[in-house]
C-alpha cells in the first residue's frame, strides 16, 4: 500500500467529483421530462442524502470484515461499475440543440471564453431577485448548519454520555427520515410554488433549533432523552428534505437549459462557500457550553433570514415564473 498513491487518488476523485455532479444536475431535465422533475428530485435526493449517513456505517462494517486493502478493492470495483452504468445512460432524451446556440465566435481565446461563461452563471443568478434571494437564503442556511452537523454528537456523547451504538441508532433513524421524506415528496401533487414550501420549511427548522437542546437542561431518564432526540432529529431531517427538494425542483424547472450548467455550478459554489466557516464557528461556540443560547440565536437568525430574503413580492414572482414554465409544458404536450 502506498500512502502517496492514496493521497493522489483522493485528490483526483475530489477534482473529478464536481464535474460529474454538476453535469448530472444540468442534464436532469434532458434525461427526464420537466413534468416528472418533482418525482425524480424526490427519489434522487433521498438517495443522495442517505449516502453520507449510511455510507460510513457500511464502510465501518466492510472495514471490519475486509480490512483496508479489501476496502480499496471494493472502491475500485464500485468505480468501474459506476462508470459502466453511466455509459448506458441516455443523457440526451429531451435534448434540443437549438437552445444551445451561442456567440462563442465573438470571444477570442479559450481563457476569455471560460471567464465569460463562469461570469454568465453568476450574472444570471444575481440579475433576478428570485434566484438571488434563493441563493442568499441557501448560503446562510449553510452557515447556520451547526445545530444539525455539530451539535447532535456533542449533546449525545459529551453531555448525555450515550454509547456510540446509540448514536448509530439515531443516525439510522435520520437515514430513514431522508428516505421517507423523499418518497413522500416524489408522490405528492406538484408544488404550485416551491419557494413558498422552502420558506415554510426553514421557519419550522428554526423553531426546532429552539427545543433541540432541552435534554441537556432537564433531568430526563436516558431512554426518554433518546426518544426525544430521535423524534426531534427525525423531524429536522424530514424538514430539511422539504427545503432542499423544492429548492432543487424550482432551480431545475425555472433556469433555462442553455445556462443551467453554469448557473447551477455558480449556485453550488456560492451556497457551499459558507459551510466550512459555519462548522468552524459552531465548533468554537459549542466549546463555551452555551448550547441553548447558540441554538436559539441560530434558529432566530434562520427565521429572520428567510423572512427578509423571501418576501411576499419575491414569492409572488417565483410563483408566476413557476406557472409560466408549467403552462409552457402543457402547451408543448398539447402540441405533441
Amino acid at each position: 500500500m502506498s500512502l502517496v498513491a492514496i493521497y493522489f487518488t483522493t485528490l483526483l476523485t475530489s477534482l473529478i467529483s464536481p464535474f460529474v455532479s454538476n453535469t448530472f444536475q444540468a442534464t436532469i431535465t434532458e434525461m427526464f421530462h420537466k413534468e416528472r422533475i418533482q418525482k425524480v428530485m424526490g427519489y434522487t435526493q433521498s438517495i443522495l442524502s442517505a449516502v453520507p449517513i449510511l455510507g460510513p456505517v457500511l464502510g465501518g462494517v466492510l472495514f471490519g470484515l475486509l480490512g483496508f486493502q479489501g476496502i480499496v478493492i471494493v472502491f475500485m470495483i464500485a468505480t468501474i461499475f459506476s462508470a459502466a452504468i453511466n455509459i448506458l445512460i441516455k443523457f440526451d432524451l429531451y435534448y434540443d440543440k437549438s437552445i444551445y446556440e451561442t456567440d462563442d465566435d465573438a470571444v477570442d481565446g479559450a481563457f476569455n471564453k471560460f471567464k465569460r461563461n463562469v461570469g454568465q452563471g453568476f450574472l444570471f443568478l444575481f440579475s433576478s431577485d428570485v434566484f438571488r434571494s434563493t441563493l442568499i437564503t441557501v448560503s446562510l442556511i449553510n452557515l447556520f448548519v451547526g445545530p444539525i452537523s455539530v451539535f447532535p454528537e456533542i449533546m449525545m456523547i459529551v453531555e448525555l454520555g450515550f454509547e456510540p451504538e446509540t448514536l448509530g441508532f439515531v443516525n439510522a433513524l435520520a437515514g430513514i427520515g431522508v428516505l421517507v421524506a423523499g418518497v413522500t415528496i416524489a408522490n405528492m401533487k406538484s408544488f404550485k410554488n416551491p419557494l413558498q414550501q422552502v420558506k415554510f420549511g426553514i421557519i419550522i427548522l428554526g423553531t426546532l433549533y429552539f427545543i433541540y437542546a432541552l435534554p441537556i437542561y432537564f433531568d430526563m431518564q436516558a431512554w426518554t432523552s433518546f426518544i426525544y432526540i430521535a423524534i426531534v432529529g427525525f423531524t429536522i431531517i424530514v424538514t430539511l428534505q422539504f427545503i432542499n427538494v423544492p429548492a432543487g425542483i424550482f432551480l431545475q424547472k425555472c433556469i433555462p437549459q442553455h445556462i443551467k450548467g453554469r448557473a447551477l455550478s455558480a449556485f453550488s459554489m456560492f451556497a457551499m462557500s459558507l459551510s466550512p466557516l459555519g462548522t468552524i464557528l459552531y465548533g468554537v461556540l459549542y466549546d463555551t457550553g452555551m448550547y441553548a443560547a447558540v441554538n436559539i440565536v441560530s434558529g432566530a437568525a434562520l427565521i429572520l433570514v428567510v423572512v427578509l430574503t423571501m418576501r411576499s413580492a419575491v414569492l409572488k414572482r417565483a410563483e408566476a415564473l413557476n406557472e409560466e414554465v408549467d403552462k409552457e409544458l402543457i402547451a408543448a404536450s398539447e402540441h405533441v
